[in-house]
């Protein structure tokens, strides 16, 4: 089990590739992929990615600062990167 992050990607348009999502060295774990359809329903205008970013395994946590999570998100499509977050 570990603390960490759940991150939430929106793809618009064709093809819909899983992006890249990195945390420093942290590997990401996909949890569901959604469609994200027209008001109607009837078009689908990409897809919703939900990521968990594990932080640190909850038996090394003995105190809530140990869990504070202080880095730079960035996610790829392919090798381009297209979007970088801070959290702090």
């Amino acid at each position: 089990m570990y603390y960490g992050s759940y991150i939430k990607v929106g793809v618009h348009g064709y093809p819909q590739d899983e992006p890249i999502v990195k945390m420093g060295y942290r590997s990401r774990i996909l949890v569901s992929i959604e469609n994200i359809n027209s008001p109607s329903g009837n078009i689908l205008n990409g897809k919703e990615y939900e990521f968990f970013m594990p932080y640190i395994p909850t038996s090394q946590a003995r105190y809530m600062s140990d869990i504070d999570i202080h880095d730079t998100i960035k996610v790829y499509d392919g090798t381009s990167l297209k979007d970088t977050t801070f959290i702090q």
